[in-house]
């Protein structure tokens, strides 16, 4: 289920959760939702006992994203959440990694997928661009793939296109959340690190990513 605090507590409470559930070993998620209040939520098992709670509205749920995950300790303290991180500002530290970023502020920008290693490293050889590797969603189904260049259409089948923006999801997040809503079918979230594998020239450059994210960025 998820549920937030942040109606009821403050900020240094929302991490000293954060913490417990650590500690004692709790499995948990964590999101925000890009529509205003902006709440972070934690996804758990179970309801939490001795603290207030909200539990998320199916339309809620709707516009949760993850939060980018920090790859080193040093970036794990600079994205800890703090008093003056709320609000829509919050989204553009919490929400955003570099290609999304990126991928808001371009002109076009569109998620695709492919089937293998192979496809992609063909399709640099020629696209005039950067490709990040997403990782696998939706039980492996989606091999997703970020380009910011409409020239990409030329090396893709109509078939490989997920979503497109052009412009209409200007929001922070936003372009994310519909692909999780649209594609993924709610089935499944875009998972985002503070560094992301690309494809440039012909050439894979590879992020160690560990933990129970790792099998996704398998390529």
């Amino acid at each position: 289920m998820l549920v937030t605090v942040d109606p009821y507590y403050n900020t240094q409470f929302y991490n000293e959760c954060k913490e417990a559930l650590k500690n004692n070993g709790v499995d948990f998620k964590e999101y925000i939702n890009i529509k205003s209040p902006y709440n972070w939520y934690f996804e758990i098992d179970k309801a939490p006992v001795m603290v207030n709670y909200d539990k998320a509205t199916d339309s809620e749920s709707r516009w949760m994203v993850n939060t980018v995950k920090p790859l080193r300790e040093n970036e794990a303290y600079l994205l800890l959440r703090r008093e003056n991180d709320s609000g829509a500002k919050a989204l553009l530290k919490f929400v955003e990694n570099e290609p999304l970023k990126r991928a808001r502020q371009s002109q076009y920008a569109v998620f695709f997928t492919v089937k293998n290693k192979e496809e992609l490293i063909t399709l640099t050889k020629d696209y005039p661009g950067r490709v990040w590797y997403m990782g696998k969603y939706y039980s492996n189904k989606f091999r997703v793939c970020l380009a910011l260049h409409p020239t990409v259409e030329n090396f893709l089948n109509p078939d490989q296109i997920l979503l497109k923006n052009t412009g209409q999801f200007s929001e922070p997040g936003r372009f994310e959340s519909e692909l999780n809503w649209k594609v993924f079918r709610g089935n499944d979230r875009l998972i985002k690190f503070t560094e992301t594998p690309y494809f440039e020239d012909g050439k894979f450059k590879k992020v160690k990513i560990q933990g129970e994210y790792s099998s996704r960025f398998i390529i």
